[in-house]
Formats: structure tokens, C-alpha cells, sequence
């Protein structure tokens, strides 16, 4: 699964960049395959694992019993992510803008990292990492700095 997801971000990634027409959030996206394909699998993958497979997937079937078969008006992207949006919890509502409604990058990266044994026999890991979070524009220029820091983390690994 993690060489599936680096190629879908190295797909989308690609696209993105060789995007004349402008690239469109998720959920109002056409005819963009870099965008359904590798975007698409990403989000949905992503979002699993925030709501839990078993909430995901119940979603998912009633999402698909209620709209099986369907005679037109077909259903749409947006009452697909609506379904999502009242599956997730207030405290995860910020992912469906983030992953559907917008264009949203982020820029993580681990500055350093060291190691000590501690005398109990479990090991202090100590990570300096940068977290940026930014939405763009159609173009790719980054319209909106939604995080941007510096954190250390302090954490004990079992020996």
C-alpha cells in the first residue's frame, strides 16, 4: 500500500505541474485524471483513516445503496462528499474543505533526529520537524498560509 500511495502522490504531483488549464479541487473536478485517479485515491484513502475503516465504509455502502440504479437527476461529487461531511466528526470537518472543496498542500519535513538509550532500556527520540499548511490557487500560487511552524517532538520507543 505505501508504494501504491507514493506512486498516486508522485502522479499527482506530476500532473499538477504540467497543468495548463489550471488544476480544480477534488469535488468539482473534470476531465483533470490526475487529479480523479491520483488526488482521488489519496483523499479517500486518507480520509479512512481519520473516520476509521468501519464508519468509511459504512458511508461508502449507503452512499452507494441510495444512489444505485438511479434514473436521472444523477447523483453528484457534491452529494457524495456531503454524505462524507455528515460522517465525519466536527473536530474532522476541516479535512472535507481541505481535501474536497480546495487545493491544499502541505510542506512537512524532518529538520533532525537523535537517540539516546535511556537506563530503563527504552529509547528518547528526540524530532525537530517543520509543518506548513497552505491552500493554492488554480495556477499553483499559493494564496493562503494556513500553518506554518517549527515543533520539536519528545517521544519513548518501547527497547
Amino acid at each position: 500500500m505505501r508504494k501504491f500511495l507514493k506512486d498516486a502522490l508522485d502522479g499527482y504531483l506530476k500532473g499538477r505541474g504540467s497543468e495548463t488549464l489550471g488544476e480544480r479541487p477534488l469535488m468539482y473536478n473534470e476531465n483533470q485524471m490526475y487529479i480523479h485517479y491520483q488526488k482521488g485515491s489519496l483523499v479517500l484513502y486518507a480520509l479512512s483513516d481519520y473516520l476509521g475503516e468501519t464508519v468509511f465504509n459504512q458511508t461508502a455502502k449507503a452512499y452507494l445503496k441510495s444512489t444505485a440504479f438511479q434514473n436521472p437527476p444523477y447523483t453528484t461529487s457534491l452529494e457524495f462528499v456531503d454524505s462524507f461531511r455528515r460522517a465525519t466528526p466536527d473536530s474532522l470537518r476541516y479535512l472535507i474543505k481541505d481535501m474536497f472543496e480546495t487545493i491544499t498542500l502541505y510542506n512537512n519535513k524532518v529538520e533532525s533526529v537523535s537517540s539516546k538509550k535511556l537506563k530503563n532500556g527504552k529509547y528518547q527520540v528526540d524530532i525537530q520537524f517543520e509543518v506548513a499548511k497552505y491552500r493554492v490557487d488554480a495556477n499553483g500560487k499559493r494564496a493562503i498560509m494556513i500553518k506554518g511552524a517549527n515543533h520539536s517532538c519528545l517521544r519513548n520507543l518501547i527497547g
